[in-house]
Formats: structure tokens, sequence, C-alpha cells
């Protein structure tokens, strides 16, 4: 059991990694700076300084907050499907994802270059290609249908597919995304055997 003061840390460090990526998504990485994240989180920088010590740790960890995050939601989209209602559940995480930002702002962190950030950025995408794996044999498999083509290279597709359908959504929020889902699952539901 977590004590008073874990438990207060863990949910300090939370509080910080929202904030820091609400500054991210608001101005950027470049202009996100300890003292923004701390004005964010309404604390002060030294707080933000005992918990991450520099920006490019907090960054890290808030790149990979986000996909961690990310990653549960996948996971839990499909838990209560069916073949009657598998795609529309999909569509319902991707559609939250979309809302949310979230990818988009992971982008914006994983591009820094920095030893730190790109060693947690390889291992985000690792875990999105397993987790986009797990989602798109779920996909087939409620559906009762066997693809022609490898799950891993489908799933490679459905990442790249999201990412695309993420930075879209952030610079046309206006747009019916949910068209381009139906068309890429035609697409991906062609192919089996």
């Amino acid at each position: 059991m977590p004590t008073p003061r874990k438990s207060n840390e863990s949910a300090t460090r939370s509080r910080l990694l929202e904030a820091t990526a609400a500054c991210v998504r608001r101005q950027g990485v470049a202009r996100t700076s300890i003292q923004s994240v701390a004005r964010e989180a309404g604390v002060s920088k030294a707080l933000v300084l005992y918990h991450f010590g520099k920006k490019n740790l907090l960054l890290a960890l808030t790149l990979e907050w986000l996909a961690d995050r990310s990653a549960r939601r996948e996971s839990d989209a499909l838990t209560q499907s069916d073949a009657s209602r598998v795609l529309e559940d999909l569509w319902a995480w991707v559609a939250d994802e979309l809302t949310r930002g979230e990818l988009v702002t992971a982008f914006e962190v994983a591009r820094q270059r920095d030893g730190m950030i790109d060693a947690v950025a390889e291992r985000v995408a690792r875990a999105r290609l397993l987790a986009a794996e797990k989602t798109v044999s779920e996909v087939f498999s409620k559906l009762m249908l066997r693809p022609r083509v490898p799950i891993a290279l489908l799933a490679s597709t459905q990442v790249a597919f999201v990412d695309g359908l993420a930075m879209q959504a952030a610079q046309r929020p206006e747009a019916n995304h949910r068209i381009a889902f139906d068309v890429f699952w035609l697409a991906l539901l062609s192919l089996v055997e």
C-alpha cells in the first residue's frame, strides 16, 4: 500500500507532467520552460526542479507519460467489443485521441534532439507498435477474419495512419476525420483471406 507521502509525490509528478504537456501543446517545446511549467501547475519552480532536475528529463518523462496514457486507453478500447461494435469502439478511441491532442504533443517532444528524449522516443515507438499489433489482431479476431498480410505490417500502418490523422486533426479540427478512418479500415478489411 502506498504511503501518503509517496501518493502525494505521485500526484504532484502527474500534475507537473500534465502542466508540461499543456505548455508544450500551447507554446511548443522551445518556449516551454521550467518556470512556465511551474506557473501552469501553480507551484514553485523549485518544486519542478526537485521532482525532475532539468527540462530534458521533464520532457522525456512527459513523452513517456503521454504514451502510457494513450496505450492504456487503446488497450481498454476494445475490451467490451464484439463483432457488431469493434470498429465503432476503435473509432471512439481514435476520436478521443484526436480530441485530446496528446499525440501531437508527444510528437513535438519526440522531435527534440536529445539523447534522453531519443531513448524514450524509441521505447515509445516500439510500445506503440506492440499495442497496435494487439489492437489490429483483436479487430480481425472479433470479426472472425484472417488477414493475408502480416499483423505486424498492418499494425505499423495503423500507427502511421493514427499519427497522420492526429496531425491533420491538429491542423483542421473541423474536418470529418471519421471518413478517413472508415476508408482506412475498409482497405485493411479488404486484405482478408
